[in-house]
């Protein structure tokens, strides 16, 4: 659940991480061409090709820690170019040096996901910058001090804050997706998730089975013992489900009916996962009725028409429900 969260952070974060850095580096190219001196072409030159590497790597990279990494990289690196602009240039260095280390450490706060990186890389940007030259006041410099504290405090509340928000909003999300593609009653895969899960293995693997199940005489279970005990004959059904070894997903597909996908298309395979299946709703004696199930099984390819599965299963279901129930029949495509 937390490496998901952190990838999806990382996907949120990824847009607004390279137009920030690419207005760092363009704000960089910019000044360089204010003030440009052939004798520190050359540096120069090192510092923007760097940047771009390490821009490079961090949005194209999948490791995590390879991603975090950079970024503190790319912060000091874009610091470090501007304090060898500043040595180069004093009277730049009075000027701009305070108000810049305050503009680079705010910035690092909503670039940066851990606040343990962003404090690390606070607290290493102000001493790249420093020492800021004397200020024409008394006790210049542990003014500069408390200064510096106080933007990395700021920064450091900026990001905890931002990273807090957004982490609460990616759990809200994940909770609507969940809600959203979970069967009300059952807890399992709704028509619409599932089929979409379907969809992808169809189009993923070298083919599957797809197996369709229908509860025998529910109609009877509801007119006789009441749709209450008819929702849990269904929940019964999905407990199976989970508890059974074996499938790729599950889901209800509607009504007393519910799919499973196997990402197999070994036939022995197939036909074990069913009977135990079957076994296993013959043996749920925890309710006031007792049920079983029928069930089409149909093998597809790669890339099989999902709808004609749907309607082989189908047909099969009810070759199985003719034949007496509580059994299955299988085609092989």
């Amino acid at each position: 659940m937390q490496r998901t969260q952190d990838r999806r952070i990382r996907t949120v974060l990824h847009g607004g991480i390279v137009r920030a850095e690419c207005l760092a580096i363009s704000s960089w190219c910019v000044v360089q061409w204010v003030i440009y001196s052939r004798q520190t072409v050359i540096e120069a030159l090192l510092l923007f090709f760097l940047m771009i590497a390490i821009s490079l790597v961090q949005t194209f990279t999948r490791s995590d820690k390879v991603w975090r990494l950079a970024g503190v990289i790319f912060v000091l690196v874009f610091s470090a170019s501007y304090k060898f602009l500043f040595v180069s240039h004093p009277e730049l260095y009075q000027a701009f040096s305070l108000a810049f280390a305050v503009i680079a450490v705010l910035g690092a706060s909503l670039l940066i996901r851990s606040p343990h990186d962003y404090t690390v890389t606070a607290l290493l940007t102000w001493l790249i910058i420093w020492p800021v030259p004397p200020l024409a006041v008394p006790d210049a410099n542990l003014y500069v001090v408390i200064f510096a504290l106080f933007s990395v405090a700021l920064g450091g509340l900026n990001n905890y804050s931002f990273m807090d928000s957004l982490r609460s909003i990616l759990a809200a999300e994940q909770q609507y997706r969940v809600m959203a593609e979970t069967d009300y009653l059952t807890g399992i895969y709704n028509r619409r998730a599932f089929m979409a899960r379907f969809e992808r293995l169809a189009l993923s693997v070298r083919g599957g089975c797809f197996l369709m199940i229908d509860i025998d005489n529910f109609k009877r279970v509801n007119d006789g013992w009441g749709h209450d005990v008819g929702d849990q004959v269904l929940c019964a059904l999905a407990r199976c489900l989970d508890q059974v070894q074996g499938s790729h997903c599950h889901g209800r597909l509607g009504g007393e009916e519910f799919g499973v996908l196997l990402d197999t298309r070994n036939t022995q395979e197939a036909v074990a996962y069913t009977e135990r299946l079957l076994q296993a709703v013959r043996g749920c004696d925890f309710l006031p009725c007792r049920f079983t199930v029928s069930a089409g099984l149909v093998s597809f390819e790669r890339g099989a028409d999902v709808s004609h599965v749907l309607k082989s299963a189908d047909r099969k279901l009810y070759e199985a429900k003719s034949a007496g129930k509580d059994n299955f029949k299988m085609q092989v495509c």
